[in-house]
């Protein structure tokens, strides 16, 4: 998200990664998501999909 809104600020934003219109649509890549919560998460294909979540670490918030 930080990369599209630099973008659409006029900033160099190559450093931060893509932006959404950058990413294809179904461009076949792996994301990770921490909640803020323990867990770390890696999804592959589709988020929607609950088999497409694997928990790769956990957070050390001490």
């Amino acid at each position: 998200m930080i990369p599209t809104i630099l973008s659409a600020m006029g900033v160099d934003y190559k450093k931060y990664g893509r932006t959404f219109e950058e990413i294809g649509l179904y461009e076949d890549r792996i994301r990770l998501y921490e909640s803020g919560a323990r867990p770390i998460y890696e999804i592959k294909g589709d988020a929607r999909q609950k088999e497409n979540w694997k928990i790769v670490d956990y957070a050390d918030y001490d």
